[in-house]
């Protein structure tokens, strides 16, 4: 048990008094352990402290004109962005909009096309009919 880092052996020859002094060496190990580990933990969350601090000075001594400056820039850009974005946008919007007019044209002339088609072939057969009536009254 001289060294700090060795892990007592106990065996069933042990005394109880060598017993409770392994069992205090590993308890003390223990607690050294989660002492380390806790001292980790602070000088971890110190160290994100300064870090924090050190980047708030720094935004702290940049000129607040500038900054402002930058923003109004960065935002006019971003504006001027989605103002190309949405001409586009129109752009496709209206060549849809003008061959949809066109389709609808087309299908217009269709129809007129074949409502004429079948009133010829209305007056077609209603000729015909006449015709044989005609031919018919001829003969008596």
């Amino acid at each position: 048990m001289s060294d700090e880092n060795e892990i007592p052996q106990v065996t069933m020859a042990n005394t109880k008094k060598e017993m409770m002094a392994a069992y205090q060496a590993i308890k003390q190990q223990l607690k050294a352990k989660e002492k380390d580990r806790l001292d980790a933990e602070k000088a971890r969350k110190e160290m994100e402290k300064k870090a924090a601090a050190a980047t708030a000075e720094a935004q702290k001594s940049q000129d607040p004109i500038r900054r402002l400056s930058d923003l109004r820039s960065n935002i006019s850009r971003e504006l001027t962005g989605l103002a190309e974005r949405f001409e586009q946008e129109l752009d496709a919007y209206q060549q849809i909009r003008s061959a949809v007019e066109a389709k609808q044209e087309e299908l217009d002339t269709i129809y007129g096309v074949e409502t004429a088609a079948s009133d010829l072939a209305a007056l077609i057969e209603s000729q015909h009919a006449k015709k044989e009536e005609f031919e018919r009254e001829m003969t008596a």
